[in-house]
Parts: structure tokens; C-alpha cells; sequence
């Protein structure tokens, strides 16, 4: 009797509002696809925690990192329902008689092109919501490979053998300007432009998602994290933390901490995955990265085939907490229980550097406010003026003009 061979992926997960900011608009998914297992960041509060594992199963196995945009609360609804709505398609597509037939690195793009014109199409529903976004930087596991999906700025590690690759690439226009040879990495870390990012779920009906393919080695270490940790760390620091820390979980919360040391300017999120288990290969030495990109096929159909399942139930269930059973975990009182996303969401300050105040909010809304008294009392007073203008003309007795003669000759009288 033949014994089955395994991957087992043990996660650590951690979302950090900050320093600065007022409220985190960040998330995370760690979700085994096979048993419908979803998770996301327990709550939009300051800190949210999961620490898993799992056997991946025959649908593989998904984590992904999304960092929200946009006024007011539009950017925690952006993330919230990317890390939702993704793994809910995913589940969609390899159930469907059509469309599990696609290959997987397929059903991960269109997981994530159908999850942007969800979020579009929420985004149109409220002026509130109007231009609001997300980057998604998910991985998926799946018949030993790992498959990325790019869209935006937060980024993908993989650490092997003691070397670490950023897998993923930026999609901002600092990372052009790199590449054009007109800044440095190290200026493109500090320059005014480098939030400015070219592609976000949401911002348009459609959007180009890159998938990249990787070889997975036993042992692996794949670090999901957005731009509030890789803005503040560097690979090799990031390399060091992650090789001398005894658990996932320690690793991950010394990358947070000096984040927030050296700044916290920005929600700070990580997902920090390792990969074992007997089906996987040993690393060869020296290790290498074989990261490809996978376009899309040139038969596979442009239209998507018609799906038994409506878009805007799938909106409302993403929308909703998921009802899908707890996984057990390994208990530790300082994690905090994965509870689903937490319906409380405030505004935020989109400048990192100047928090908007409560008092600050109701001092602009009071000038506001007084500014369009001003402009209505000056309206009022020239209609007022007008009008009495016009009704004093039309009393005045109108006298005949003289003749041109006549007034001529009573210029010299009046210099006498």
C-alpha cells in the first residue's frame, strides 16, 4: 500500500494599522480552496492575526495581501471585497462543467478580472464608493507550483535556501522610473511619486492581470506584504528576520515592529507562508528561481462561459461575513479569533503625514459653512441692489430733452 504524499503550508498572518493612520484599510486571505476554508483579517481594527496550516488539497491553496484606496471608507470596502470575492470565483470556476477545464494559472486571472468589475460595479452604487480601489498580490498553490497574481504595489518574496527574490513586480510609476534608469531603488523608496500606482481592482471596468508561474521546494518561505512593510524594509533585512526567528509567527511580528519603528506611515500587512511535506523537491544547490510568466492562451475564449450563479449574489455573499466552518488552530492567547471582517469602518486621512483630527473635520466643515453664508448674503444684497435700482429709474419724471441749440446757449449763463 502506497502512502500518499503531502503539502502541508503552515501561515502566519498579521495586519497592523500603524502609526498614522486612523484606521486600516489593509487585508489578507488565507484560504485551502478544497475545503472552503476563508480567512481574512478578523476585524478592521488595529491589529488582526492568523496563524494555520494545512494539507493542500486536490483545488490547491490561496493567500493573497490587498491594500484599499479611495475616500472616506471606499478603501476598506475595496480590500474587503477582493480577498472575499476572489476565493468565492475561484470556488465558481472549478466547479463549473466549462470552465474547470481551463488551465489553473486561467481560472486564477479570471478570478481576479471578475473580482474587479465586481468591485467596479459596487463602486458606481454610492457616490461615496466612486473611485475606489485595491492592489491584489495573491499566490496560489497548486500541483507544485505557485502561481502570483500582480495587480498594484504590494509584493510577493520567495525565500529559499538562503536567498531571497522579490517575485512580483511593482506596477507604479516609480518601478517605471527605476527601469528607465531615472531613479535609483534606493530614491524611487523616498520620492513624493511612489504611492502612485499605474493598476487597482476596481478602478476600471477591466484590468490586465499578470500571472507568474514558481517551482515550490520543500521548505520554501513565501512572504506576501504590502507597501507599509515593503517600503520600510529591505530584502536583506527581511532575509535575516525570516532565517534566524523560530516560528512563522515571530518572524512576523519583528517585520511589523520595525516597520512601525521606522515610521508606521502606512497599514502594515504580511502573510508569511512555509512550505513542506514529501511531494515537494529538494532544493538543489546552488538554488534557483525559475519564475515564468504565463500569458493567456491564444484558444482560450475571450467571453466567459455562462456560469450558473448570479454576480450580485456573489457581491452580497462577499460582501457578508462567511458562514464557512472555523479550521482548528493551534491556541494562543495572543492571537485574536478570526472572526470575519468587522462592519465598523471610518474615514481616514489619505495623507499619511497630516492625520485628519476630528476637530480638524468639523473646524473645515464650520469654514465651509461659513464661506457659503458669505457668498449668499453678497448674492442676496447685488439682486437687492437691482432691484432698487430699477424701481427708483421708474418713479424718476421724465423730462423732454432740449434741443441741441438751446443747450449750447446755456453754457456761457452758467460761466457767467
Amino acid at each position: 500500500m502506497s502512502i500518499q504524499r503531502t503539502v502541508k503550508v503552515s501561515v502566519y498572518a498579521q495586519t497592523d494599522i500603524g502609526r498614522v493612520r486612523q484606521n486600516n484599510e489593509d487585508n489578507f486571505l488565507v484560504a485551502d480552496l478544497t475545503a472552503r476554508v476563508y480567512r481574512t483579517a478578523a476585524s478592521q481594527d488595529h491589529r488582526s492575526e492568523v496563524k494555520t496550516e494545512c494539507d493542500v488539497g486536490e483545488y490547491g491553496f490561496l493567500a493573497a495581501v490587498s491594500d484599499g484606496m479611495g475616500g472616506a471608507l471606499a478603501g476598506e470596502v475595496a480590500s474587503h471585497l477582493a480577498v472575499n470575492a476572489v476565493p468565492l470565483w475561484m470556488e465558481k470556476l472549478q466547479q463549473d462543467s466549462q470552465t474547470n477545464q481551463f488551465p489553473f494559472s486561467e481560472q486564477f486571472r479570471l478570478a481576479v478580472e471578475q473580482t474587479n468589475k465586481l468591485i467596479y460595479k459596487y463602486s458606481q452604487s454610492s457616490p461615496r464608493l466612486v473611485g475606489m480601489g485595491a492592489t491584489f498580490t495573491g499566490a496560489a498553490f497548486f500541483q507544485g507550483h505557485l502561481y502570483l497574481a500582480q495587480v498594484g504595489d504590494s509584493r510577493a518574496y520567495m525565500v529559499r535556501h538562503g536567498q531571497i527574490i522579490q517575485a512580483t513586480k511593482d506596477q507604479s510609476l516609480v518601478e517605471q522610473l527605476v527601469e528607465a534608469g531615472y531613479l535609483t531603488e534606493e530614491q524611487a523608496r523616498e520620492h513624493v511619486y511612489r504611492n502612485v500606482i499605474l493598476q487597482a481592482l476596481g478602478a476600471q471596468p477591466d484590468t490586465a492581470v499578470i500571472i507568474d508561474r514558481l517551482t515550490v521546494f520543500r521548505d520554501d518561505i513565501l512572504v506576501l506584504c504590502s507597501d507599509g512593510l515593503s517600503n520600510k524594509i529591505y530584502d536583506h533585512e527581511m532575509l535575516d528576520i525570516l532565517t534566524r526567528s523560530q516560528t512563522l509567527q515571530d518572524a512576523g511580528r519583528e517585520l511589523i515592529e520595525l516597520a512601525n519603528q521606522r515610521g508606521g506611515e502606512d497599514n502594515i500587512t504580511a502573510v508569511i507562508c512555509h512550505f513542506q511535506g514529501e511531494a515537494l523537491p529538494r532544493i538543489t544547490s546552488p538554488p534557483s528561481f525559475d519564475l515564468r510568466r504565463i500569458e493567456r492562451p491564444e484558444d482560450l475564449p475571450l467571453e466567459l462561459p455562462t456560469i450558473p450563479f448570479n454576480a450580485d449574489e456573489l457581491l452580497t455573499e462577499a460582501l457578508t461575513t462567511s458562514d464557512h466552518p472555523p479550521e482548528e488552530e493551534d491556541s494562543d492567547p495572543e492571537v485574536e479569533p478570526d472572526n470575519g471582517p468587522s462592519p465598523r469602518m471610518e474615514a481616514r486621512d489619505d495623507n499619511p503625514g497630516h492625520p485628519e483630527t476630528t476637530l480638524e473635520r468639523h473646524i473645515a466643515h464650520l469654514m465651509i459653512g461659513i464661506l457659503l453664508l458669505i457668498f449668499l448674503g453678497a448674492a442676496w444684497a447685488v439682486a437687492w441692489y437691482l432691484k432698487i435700482r430699477e424701481e427708483s429709474h421708474q418713479e424718476r419724471p421724465e423730462f423732454p430733452a432740449r434741443p441741441i441749440a438751446q443747450q449750447n446757449a446755456f453754457i456761457p449763463l452758467v460761466h457767467l
